[in-house]
């Protein structure tokens, strides 16, 4: 299998990031003006002989990160009408549109909006990196189950 080891904005068209579980988010902070979301991206889907089900998918940890992010709007809830929690968390679909020139004319900025299965999270960006931190690997499951997410390690030379 074939994949890059960081992904941009030019590679957008081509990714899909349905049922990438979301482990955890990251806020802008002062003097540095960027959201990540801890990740486990799907690379490939692996179909049955048959072609009618899925058999496993590759997947990595990666990091998803967004640049010069202004207009932050997050609405997610978790709970539902019974008051229990939902479980994973996971992208429905993103979306990006309205490419224009930032006010200082030096950045193409988009509007992207990020769809859960809990909410949404929108915001305005000069653009987006994600890095894989693992190889991908076959799962039979849509995500890698990291109990710990946050503490996946990353390898060297990726």
């Amino acid at each position: 299998m074939t994949y890059q080891t960081i992904y941009s904005d030019d590679d957008f068209p081509q990714m899909g990031w349905h049922d990438a579980a979301v482990y955890s988010m990251t806020f802008p902070r002062p003097h540095f003006f960027s959201i990540s979301f801890d990740i486990d991206y799907i690379f490939k889907w692996h179909k049955t002989e048959a072609g009618t089900q899925y058999r496993g998918w590759d997947v990595a940890p990666c990091t998803l990160t967004f640049l010069n992010v202004s207009g932050l709007k997050v609405a997610l809830d978790w709970s539902s009408p019974g008051g229990t929690n939902q479980g994973d968390t996971s992208i429905l679909d993103m979306r990006r549109q309205n490419s224009r020139l930032s006010p200082n004319g030096k950045f193409v900025c988009w509007d992207y909006e990020i769809e859960l299965d809990v909410g949404v999270v929108s915001f305005t960006a000069t653009g987006f990196e994600q890095i894989v931190r693992v190889p991908p690997t076959f799962s039979e499951f849509q995500n890698l189950g990291r109990a710990n997410a946050s503490k996946t390690p990353e390898i060297e030379g990726l």
